[in-house]
């Protein structure tokens, strides 16, 4: 059995509490899927501690509509107002492993140590970038949270009038990245490039849906360029396929991969060879090289569900959250008497621009203003699901 001790970049003061009756929840991350536990954990049983960089949430769906000067999206930085919770403002880094069982601490700041009877990472993941040169190096932006999207908001105000804007994967982020270009009539002012390794944008998608996104970008003059895998970036150039185009600014939306606190848990389960996330069984609890433990859990990106494949979506992270909240408020759960994981498919939005969104569900799919107006309604309901 092991047990994990965790270094942090940031000191804080030590976290103590005299209430020795509640059991000690310690959670790492401050995402969705952290979200999602919190708004169904029994805070009458547990002292529940957040440890997480940011002392806020984002709420990702509204990311890339706030690109728009037009738009008052002031909502998608969400602070941490909940008075139940003790949070620590630090950025988890490494552990080291020793015997797992009796008491269990995290350890933070060299010589300051929380107790814990219940660990939960819901840390996330890293956008992967798979290895391309130069992509690290360059005026190139990433887009997973409020400081990115403030980032980008600035320069895309800054760019002079013809510039190229090259956004590089056209998956769901992508999309709507490009999306907002056109509401803000960027795509009159700018050369957009939409580029994907893939031979359609938003490949998850039916291909009729694809078939709406590039429709809609041949009317917006987007230059499309599918089947177009990156192969390296300079300042000046991105290069693909013995081709290459210029760009004044580049917008990378790749997949998920693993980051370094996930990578440093694996060498403490005794994994040799990469995984794209925390194993973990279907009732979410870790899982080592051969064995299991009971007390510490994953879920959301960060996880590595055996036997099932879940998207690494805002929506199986939530889920997945709540489940493990309510199953922590049965009697201080063990492995016996807790429930499997399980999740129904809800399908997924995403707009497009001009008032239109596409959806993906498990029966059906649609486009169009209508589709939009249940986006919009979705998008508000889960929001002030999640305040």
């Amino acid at each position: 059995m092991f047990k994990f001790y965790l270094t942090f970049l940031e000191e804080y003061s030590p976290y103590s509490n005299k209430k020795y009756d509640k059991k000690n929840l310690v959670v790492v991350g401050n995402g969705w899927g952290s979200r999602g536990l919190l708004s169904t954990i029994n805070y009458n049983k547990y002292n529940v501690t957040i440890i997480s960089k940011d002392n806020y949430f984002n709420y990702t769906p509204l990311l890339a509509q706030s690109l728009d000067v037009n738009k008052n999206l002031s909502n998608t930085f969400i602070p941490n107002n909940n008075k139940k919770i003790n949070i620590i403002e630090s950025n988890v880094t490494n552990f080291d492993n020793k015997e797992f069982g009796k008491n269990d601490f995290v350890y933070f700041d060299k010589n300051k140590k929380i107790k814990y009877d219940y660990l939960v990472f819901c840390h996330g993941a890293d956008v992967a970038t798979y290895q391309i040169e130069g992509l690290n190096e360059n005026n190139v932006h990433f887009f997973k949270n409020y400081n990115n999207m403030i980032d980008l908001k600035k320069d895309l105000q800054s760019l002079k009038t013809k510039s190229n804007i090259a956004i590089m994967g056209c998956g769901p982020t992508g999309i709507e990245i490009i999306s907002s270009l056109i509401d803000m009539n960027f795509n009159r002012k700018h050369n957009i490039y939409a580029i994907d390794g893939m031979s359609r944008p938003i490949s998850i998608f039916d291909k009729k849906l694809s078939d709406t996104v590039l429709n809609l970008w041949k009317k917006e003059n987007i230059n499309i360029m599918m089947n177009s895998i990156v192969e390296k970036i300079d300042n000046k150039k991105i290069y693909f396929n013995k081709n290459k185009i210029d760009y004044d600014l580049g917008i990378w939306c790749g997949g998920v991969c693993s980051n370094i606190l996930t990578r440093n848990v694996l060498k403490s389960l005794e994994y040799t060879h990469y995984l794209n996330g925390i194993p973990v069984n279907e009732k979410m609890m870790i899982q080592g090289n051969g064995f299991t433990i009971p007390n510490a859990f994953a879920i959301g990106d960060c996880n590595l569900v055996n036997n099932a494949r879940y998207p690494k979506t805002a929506q199986i992270a939530y889920k997945q959250g709540q489940y493990l909240g309510r199953e922590l408020n049965k009697n201080y759960i063990n492995d016996s008497s807790i429930k499997p994981f399980t999740s129904s498919d809800f399908g997924q939005f995403c707009y497009i621009g001009k008032n239109i969104s596409i959806y993906q569900g498990p029966y059906f799919s649609n486009s169009g203003y209508i589709t939009n107006v249940m986006n919009k309604i979705v998008q508000v309901y889960n929001y002030f699901k999640t305040v």
